[in-house]
């Protein structure tokens, strides 16, 4: 009986003993694994390189950007004004107007102050200079010799062709005057030519608008 008793102790003993150990064995398992783990050496990472620089953004701007110039008024609006300022009507304010541009070869307002028929002309020759057909002749011969001569105090003389047309003395020789051809055109006067009549001629015409 108590052999019997003894062995059926050792069986039940055996049950007992027999999963603790298993689970003992897979505890230890488990920690083998994870102190492997952490003893491995890492990976490191790739090394890149740093770019030389950062170029920026097409939209990017400069925060010391210095700030922008105050706005002038161009030399084409001032010309044009000093036009519209000028008084039309006065034949020698037109001539002084007239000789000064031409001197500069300011063709642009020249072409302002001339008939229709002259405004094309010098309009193409402020646009293309020197490119332009006619371009050396206008600031070549006697006209421009005349022109480039002139001086602003020198002063004007005042003819007249008829109503609509008024020769303005700017410079003379013994025997010729440089005068300034002007048409009444649309109420004011406009440029036409220089000419070069006769001195005596000149002189004989009349002094008063007709």
């Amino acid at each position: 009986m108590l052999t019997r008793l003894l062995f059926f102790s050792l069986i039940v003993i055996g049950f007992l003993v027999g999963p603790a150990h298993a689970q003992v064995e897979n505890v230890g398992s488990k920690l083998k694994a994870k102190l492997e783990q952490q003893n491995k050496p890492e990976k490191s990472a790739p090394k890149v390189m740093p770019p030389a620089s950062i170029p920026l953004e097409p939209t990017a701007v400069p925060e010391d950007k210095p700030p922008a110039p105050p706005k002038m008024k161009s030399p084409e609006k001032e010309k044009s004004g000093s036009l519209e300022k000028l008084d039309r009507r006065d034949a020698k304010n037109v001539t002084l107007a007239c000789l000064k541009a031409y001197k500069q070869k300011d063709f642009q307002s020249l072409s302002a102050l001339s008939t229709p028929g002259n405004q094309e002309i010098f309009a193409a020759l402020a646009e293309f200079g020197q490119l332009h057909p006619r371009y050396k002749s206008i600031t070549s011969g006697w006209r421009w010799e005349a022109v480039s001569q002139w001086k602003t105090t020198e002063p004007l003389t005042v003819r007249y062709r008829g109503a609509d047309t008024a020769a303005v003395e700017f410079g003379a020789t013994k025997s010729e005057s440089y005068v300034v051809m002007l048409e009444w055109v649309d109420e004011q006067w406009c440029f036409e030519d220089i000419n070069s009549p006769d001195r005596q001629d000149f002189r004989s015409l009349p002094k008063e608008r007709p």
